[in-house]
């Protein structure tokens, strides 16, 4: 992703696009999406290693950010919990945790074994379930720490 400084004046703006697209086009970067907003002006673009390198000495270019790197195989991403082995419940006499976040999958064959109980608070009456599945990462961040080393 690269963004650009969101000059005011539109037709400034406009010619510093136009300039953008034909810098990209010169070094055959691939300009996949676009994003124009007051205060954000953005461009996906695809490039190699001597592109990138252009984009990051080009006067109009304000931040450049790379694609994000994860840390576990893609086939790992692919296992059905369901198939994995049964979870033990924590041990006795164990420290509790609470936490506060969207809500948590109460069931989720990796966490179910440890979630005490689940209560929603706002807005009244909200049900505990997580549908965002924030809560729940974040519940198995806070009970298993780096999963690749459980996995």
């Amino acid at each position: 992703d690269v963004e650009l400084w969101p000059l005011a004046k539109p037709g400034e703006r406009l010619t510093m696009l136009a300039r953008f697209d034909a810098f990209l086009a010169e070094r055959e970067i691939e300009k996949l999406d676009s994003l124009d907003k007051t205060s954000l002006l953005m461009c996906r673009v695809r490039t190699s290693s001597a592109g990138l390198n252009d984009l990051l000495s080009h006067r109009d270019v304000r931040l450049v950010d790379l694609p994000p790197r994860y840390g576990l195989e893609t086939e790992l991403l692919t296992i059905d919990v369901n198939q994995l082995s049964q979870i033990d419940p924590p041990p006795d006499g164990v420290a509790l945790i609470g936490i506060l976040d969207s809500g948590i999958v109460g069931a989720h064959p990796m966490l179910g074994v440890a979630v005490g109980e689940a209560v929603g608070f706002v807005p009244p009456d909200r049900e505990p379930s997580d549908a965002s599945g924030h809560g729940t990462r974040v519940a198995g961040l806070a009970l298993y720490g780096d999963i690749r080393t459980c996995v």
